[in-house]
């Protein structure tokens, strides 16, 4: 009587915690909140690689794992791309955390979507992932909307590797002419293709100092198109001196002392359906031929 007496409690114990269980907060799948930013990391004429931030919320009162997120990346109805983390999180008991993961989109698709020229682009993510709460795992569904903003890192990545001449290469600047008529600076550089997509420089309208001094204005000679198999293409920037007070200092300095010019101005590329612009400035030494 006692052995099916202790049974029976045990029994009822069981079902309490089991109850208890099911019935709390605990065994609640964890939520992806929302998109907080994405970041475009590289591209080229297949693919564009991204990294993807999202918050996600755990209402449990333990810490939970999740893993094998997969979703794909639409732009209204279209597949564009996917996105996945195989790699396992960790969430703290009711807490959110910001969890990010690898995304691609594809480049020809991408470059579709942004046809009506709109600087963001409005994405949305639907997948699944996995849940691990100790004694069961969860599906954990995926519905999230985020709108890109396309244009702006594309403009941030391109202009980052302009800075570290990755894209433009300087070759040196040359007095060409040198008169009270007319005075004449060209600069020639390199301007390369890490990228592997066709893309143009539009332009760069600036300034050109000499020895700290506002010396003229000018521009490139043409449109420079970059073909995606291309090798690096020369271009010149051309500038007309207008500053007369300069430009008879530099008759009085260029045999005695070294022209150091320096160039400000924007920088304007059309790339990937988007035209972008960004500060731009470089300076060297002139050669007086």
């Amino acid at each position: 009587m006692l052995k099916i007496s202790l049974s029976v409690v045990i029994i009822i114990i069981l079902l309490l915690l089991i109850n208890r269980f099911w019935c709390s907060t605990s065994g609640i799948p964890p939520e992806l909140v929302s998109v907080e930013r994405i970041q475009i990391e590289q591209f080229n004429a297949d693919s564009i690689n991204l990294n993807v931030f999202v918050t996600v919320l755990n209402r449990n009162n333990f810490k939970i794992d999740v893993s094998d997120l997969y979703a794909n990346i639409l732009h209204y109805q279209d597949t564009i791309g996917t996105a996945k983390k195989d790699e396992m999180v960790q969430l703290n008991a009711l807490d959110t955390a910001e969890v990010n993961f690898y995304a691609v989109l594809n480049t020809r698709k991408f470059i579709k979507s942004v046809s009506d020229k709109s600087d963001s682009l409005n994405l949305r993510m639907l997948g699944t992932a996995n849940a691990d709460l100790g004694l069961i795992t969860l599906p954990v569904n995926i519905d999230l909307e985020y709108s890109f903003n396309a244009k702006e890192n594309i403009s941030q990545l391109v202009e980052k590797d302009v800075q570290i001449e990755n894209l433009i290469k300087l070759e040196g600047g040359k007095l060409k002419s040198l008169g009270t008529s007319e005075s004449v600076v060209e600069v020639e550089f390199i301007v390369q293709n890490p990228y592997g997509v066709d893309f143009k420089v539009e332009g760069y309208p600036s300034k050109i100092f000499i020895n700290d001094k506002q010396a003229g204005s000018g521009n490139i000679k043409t449109a420079i198109n970059i073909e995606k198999k291309g090798e690096g293409i020369k271009a010149v920037s051309v500038y007309k001196l207008d500053n007369v007070k300069t430009i008879t200092s530099l008759f009085g300095s260029i045999f005695t002392r070294k022209l150091i010019y320096k160039t400000t101005g924007i920088l304007l590329i059309d790339i990937l359906g988007y035209k972008i612009q960004f500060p731009y400035s470089f300076k060297g030494e002139l050669i007086k031929i």
